[in-house]
Formats: C-alpha cells, structure tokens, sequence
C-alpha cells in the first residue's frame, strides 16, 4: 500500500474553512455562537504559544473565545472550581485545559473534571474509550482526522485513536489493530473479575 502525506497546513485550513460555514449557520439559523474557554495555568513558555494560536483560530472562524489564565501557585479546589463554572456556562460550548499543569495539580482529576460534551481535546476517559473502540459519537473530536485517513485506515484496519499523552506514546499504539483493542479489554475484565488488577493501567 502506497503511504498517504497528508499535507498539515492545507488540511488545517480546509477545516478552518468547514468551521467557519458552520458557524455561519448556527449563526444564522439558531442564533448561537459557539464558545470556546481555554484554561491556562502557570507561565509555561510552549503553553503560551499554543494557547494564544488557538484563540486566533477560534476568532478566525467566528467563534467566541473566553481564556482564563491562571498563576502557578492556583490550588486544585480553585481550578477545579471554574472549570466546574464552565461546565454549568451555556455560552461555553467547548473547553480544553493547556497541558501540562503545575506539578501540584493532579492532571487525571482536572482533565476528568470537564464533562465530556466540552471536552474538546477528548482527552475524558469516556471520550478516549470511544475513540479507541472506534465508536461513533456526538462528541467524535477525531471526526476530521479520521475522514482525512479513512481510506487508509479502510484498507489496513488500523484504529485512528486519541490519546492524551500525544508526544509521549510510541507511535505504534497509535496503529493497534481494532480486534487486538478488543481482545485487550476482554483481558483485562477478566484480571479485574478475578481482582488481579490492583491498579489503574496508564
């Protein structure tokens, strides 16, 4: 099978364009303005850089966007606290919280904190189950780049999956068969029925 590139800024500015149509309709037929809230928590200097882009990408396709920046030294109760406010806002239709936090906040806990309809990075464990089992979903984050590879993906059989330490994990459990991603959790329900598994599994 010959490779597919997929040309990254061509791609990025077709989607930008399918948002912005969107967008427009909701506009135009609901009166509704999505919104985007970005939470940034700390000085992290890549942070800085990804959050500011994505505030211009989010204006650029008419959205609204609402960042909230936050010291380092912000406890968890506090953060927690206004992503809960978020999560209640009705003008705030996605959030997504800049990666990595301070050391002292527990990022498992904050990120699951985002009810997963806002969850726009899908890094809830509800929307990372979703993505690895291919499953098709109102929340489907993975909906563009799965249409950009879905014939490739067709042809090998290859699961297109969203996991939260993108960077981080090989490559090659971004390419797990689909029966193996279910053979694996049958395995592992049965270790947990038998109470062989003491921990979660990262």
């Amino acid at each position: 099978m010959a490779a597919k590139i997929i040309d990254g800024k061509e791609f990025a500015a077709n989607v930008r364009a399918l948002v912005a149509k969107q967008v427009s309709k909701l506009k135009n037929d609901h009166n509704i303005i999505p919104g985007l809230a970005v939470v940034l928590v700390g000085e992290d200097a890549a942070s800085q850089v990804y959050v500011r882009n994505k505030h211009a990408s989010t204006v650029e396709v008419g959205m609204n966007s609402y960042e909230h920046r936050l010291p380092a030294d912000t406890s968890e109760s506090d953060l927690l606290g206004l992503i809960n406010e978020l999560n209640n806002d009705a003008k705030v239709h996605g959030i997504l919280c800049q990666l990595p936090l301070p050391k002292h906040l527990d990022e498992e806990l904050v990120i699951n904190s985002i009810i997963p309809e806002k969850d726009v990075d899908g890094f809830h464990i509800s929307n990372v189950g979703i993505s690895l089992l291919g499953l098709i979903s109102r929340y489907n984050f993975c909906f563009h780049l799965n249409r950009a590879t879905h014939d490739m993906n067709t042809r090998s059989n290859i699961a297109s999956c969203h996991f939260r330490a993108i960077g981080f994990k090989p490559f090659k459990e971004l390419c797990i068969p689909k029966q193996t991603v279910f053979d694996d959790l049958t395995t592992t329900r049965q270790k947990i029925a038998l109470g062989q598994c003491s921990k979660d599994i990262n």
